[in-house]
């Protein structure tokens, strides 16, 4: 478990990464629903959080009866800290990669507001980065590059999201 100095410097890394006008012209039509994602974390009511929470459980048990339940493990492991994260990281664009690592941290802070330890903060976090990772996805697909994950495990994840905050949109 990483001490609190360096959980504080990933969080500090993290938000230098951040770069909302990177990803909306990184990204093209894909970067402004990622952005849409982290705007929407950021306005995140308490229903919501305990929608997302609720949904996150529910297609995570849903997920482990289809047989996607190790993949979807392996999914969320892309949020970890260098070096535990998996190598293939590296195949996920840049700027879908700092969308994925701000919307989980906007959700770590905006659940603890919303909730006080009231409401599951990993639940929520994994339903903002998994919209994130399942339009990452979408970006590959339409650049025509390699992306670890598969568009059915992408549609897995954006479930929970979808289910409580609606499509993918950049509307």
């Amino acid at each position: 478990m990483p001490s609190w100095e360096e959980r504080e410097e990933r969080e500090a890394q993290i938000r230098r990464r951040w770069d909302r006008n990177g990803v909306l012209s990184g990204c093209g039509s894909v970067g402004a629903r990622m952005v849409a994602v982290v705007d929407a974390v950021t306005s995140m009511e308490r229903p919501q959080a305990v929608a997302l929470e609720s949904a996150y459980w529910t297609t995570r048990e849903a997920a482990g009866g289809s047989g996607v339940e190790k993949a979807w493990e392996q999914a969320f492991s892309y949020s970890r800290a260098f070096p535990e994260h998996p190598g293939d990281l590296y195949a996920i664009d840049p700027w879908s990669r700092a969308a994925f690592s701000y919307a989980g941290l906007v959700a770590r802070e905006r659940t603890w507001a919303l909730g006080q330890g009231e409401i599951g903060i990993v639940p929520v976090e994994r339903a903002a980065t998994g919209a994130v990772l399942a339009l990452s996805v979408d970006l590959a697909r339409e650049q025509g590059w390699h992306h670890p994950v598969g568009g059915e495990l992408a549609d897995w994840l954006g479930r929970p999201w979808v289910e409580v905050m609606g499509p993918l949109t950049g509307d």
